[in-house]
């Protein structure tokens, strides 16, 4: 079925609006049954029958699921299949795309620009050191990267790193889409080898265009685009705008350093660097949102984020925070209000990968894992899909403070090859 507001996809999600891509569309969706919106995402329907696009969007479902659930990440949810057409359903994101961010505010204020950097930065490092075995996203760029109503910096949109190999698709369309604008030098060579660091690289460009209201480096044309991104070295930021700190300016030239060995390795020096810079910012009030907290480098006026107005100056209060710098990245538990929990599919055969999600019956997912329904033995009536280091865990705000709740459930054979999950356990803790 072609998506057009109105339709319906499953019998159950009821599109809204609808934004084509490149290769894929993403429809806003409402859950007829919960009220819950979800982002679905699926491959453009003229390009529905290359089988070789199919697979690689199956390995960006497979990509992203395995993600997990993180602040700073657009968490995907789980799948539907639907008339042959499979979509990824995503955390549907309330707010703007760093893209249009910047349209309406060029240049952000410091404050703003290093909290909503080191946002991203948090994102990212989580992919890559994702249990998954690690994701470099490949296409950092401000069109994917979000800013909720609230100021939560997300970063979206996995699938070049399953979807196309590394090197840079030489058409005006590329250009016109932005991607040559920030990717890094070893990325336009078509490099297969990829590491992080070239994350890093669209991030330090990123960065760049934050904190003076410039790329870094720009052509007319793609050839002369390449030109620059291999052979000259960007402006210091601070060259651009005398408020950005020097030690600010370096690091985003060290993130744009031609060769990989020079930037710095990975997102946790990156994050080490913002904290201490954000620490040592002057605390000069700028004119804030008192709706999300917004401050602006313009006068007082309408606010980009969250439609809101932006009044009287105010010290900014940042949303990353130090302690998420330690350990290992940090998860956004599941959060519950009502304790009626259902498990979705209902139905799966041995040995395929299915996405599994638990669901309030009246609040929608609530957590999502990929799972690979596994072969058992002939004897055995019902075996535990989950072993007990995969349960879900997370907290009721309802009830009293430490109460928390484990989600498990196992399959029932319904016959040869296909097995039932009619049940789920919720057990509480005090």
């Amino acid at each position: 079925m072609s998506e057009i507001p109105g339709s319906v996809i499953a019998g159950r999600y009821e599109v809204l609006r609808v934004h084509p891509g490149g290769m894929g569309v993403v429809s806003i969706v409402r859950d007829r049954e919960t009220g819950e919106r979800y982002a679905a995402k699926s491959i453009r329907e003229d390009l529905r029958a290359d089988v070789r696009i199919r697979r690689r969007f199956g390995r960006e479902v497979e990509t992203w699921i395995g993600l997990g659930r993180h602040e700073n990440v657009v968490e995907a949810l789980f799948t539907v299949e639907d008339g042959g057409v499979l979509r990824l359903f995503l955390e549907a994101v309330d707010g703007t795309t760093l893209a249009e961010l910047l349209a309406s505010e060029p240049r952000l204020c410091l404050p703003a620009a290093v909290d909503l950097a080191g946002q991203f930065a948090l994102g990212l490092r989580h992919a890559h050191e994702s249990p998954s075995g690690g994701v470099i996203h490949r296409d950092v760029k401000p069109a994917n990267l979000f800013v909720t109503r609230d100021r939560v910096g997300k970063v979206s949109d996995f699938g070049i790193a399953r979807m196309r190999t590394a090197a840079l698709e030489t058409t005006a369309e590329g250009i016109g889409a932005g991607t040559p604008l920030y990717v890094s030098p070893e990325q336009l060579k078509g490099v297969r080898a990829l590491d992080g660091r070239t994350d890093v690289y669209s991030f330090g460009a990123v960065l760049f265009e934050m904190l003076t209201g410039e790329l870094p480096l720009r052509a007319e044309s793609l050839e002369s685009q390449i030109y620059l991104v291999l052979r000259r070295d960007p402006a210091a930021p601070r060259d651009l705008n005398p408020a950005v700190p020097r030690e600010l300016s370096d690091l985003v030239l060290a993130c744009l350093a031609k060769s990989p060995a020079d930037r710095p390795d990975g997102f946790r020096p990156i994050l080490e660097s913002l904290v201490r810079i954000r620490e040592s910012l002057p605390e000069d009030a700028a004119a804030s949102c008192p709706s999300c907290g917004f401050a602006s480098s313009r006068p007082p006026g309408p606010c980009p984020v969250c439609g809101g107005t932006t009044g009287e100056p105010a010290p900014f209060v940042p949303r990353f925070a130090d302690e998420a710098l330690e350990g290992e990245p940090e998860v956004v538990p599941a959060r519950l209000s009502v304790p009626d929990v259902v498990v979705e599919p209902a139905v799966a055969r041995v040995g395929e990968k299915i996405t599994v999600r638990v669901a309030l019956r009246n609040r929608g997912t609530v957590a999502a894992r990929q799972v690979e329904v596994p072969r058992v033995a002939p004897d055995r009536d019902v075996f535990p899909l989950l072993g007990p280091d995969e349960v879900w865990r997370g907290e009721v705000p309802p009830t009293p403070a430490g109460r928390t709740f484990d989600v498990s459930y196992s399959f029932v054979p319904l016959r040869e090859g296909t097995y039932d999950m009619p049940a789920s356990t919720l057990r509480y803790h005090g």
